[in-house]
């Protein structure tokens, strides 16, 4: 996140208006100006509400305009100006310490699948039983074939795969299904 530096008033201990009204001064005057029918009366110690409603001073507004003449009391709106900063959002106030985190995170990322799978593995070896890991779908603890053996186990393949081809081959020429003598 970056820094920001304190505003200018609460160094000198004054208190900063959040909203300062920047034509403050213009528009009390055009409300003095008003004609006092338009304004409310203090009377024996009461307020009394002006002879004309606000409704009733925009209508006669509206018509000296549509009449083509210059309204004479006019007060002007409002110049707001804010005394803060935009923040923006929270994604976008820590957007880069995110991406900062994911970068270390991303480099760590092979030590700690290893680790992870290192774990797996310890923890199957203590469940099975047959000498199986299932994560890596392969056979543990068992010893390796010498050549003669492949190739003694290659040859039961190649006799089981003929057996099987020519017990196919032989039901489908007799046309006559087979009956099961129990």
């Amino acid at each position: 996140m970056s820094w920001l530096p304190p505003p200018a008033g609460s160094l000198t201990g004054q208190r900063i208006p959040r909203v300062v009204v920047l034509n403050a001064k213009e528009i009390a005057e055009a409300k003095a100006r008003l004609p006092p029918e338009f304004q409310p009366r203090y009377v024996n110690g009461r307020f009394r509400r002006p002879l004309y409603s606000r409704r009733q001073i925009a209508m006669m507004r509206k018509k000296f305009i549509l009449a083509g003449k210059e309204w004479p009391y006019e007060v002007p709106h409002k110049i707001l100006h804010y005394n803060f900063l935009f923040r923006g959002t929270k994604a976008q106030r820590q957007r880069e310490d995110k991406v900062a985190m994911i970068e270390t995170k991303m480099r760590q990322m092979p030590q700690l699948i290893e680790e992870y799978r290192k774990e797996q593995r310890a923890r199957v070896k203590k469940r099975s039983k047959h000498g199986y890991d299932p994560l890596t779908r392969k056979p543990t603890g068992l010893r390796e074939l010498t050549k003669s053996e492949q190739e003694e186990k290659q040859q039961d393949f190649i006799k089981l795969r003929e057996y099987f081809r020519n017990l196919d081959v032989s039901s489908k020429d007799s046309g006559v299904p087979e009956k099961n003598e129990s």
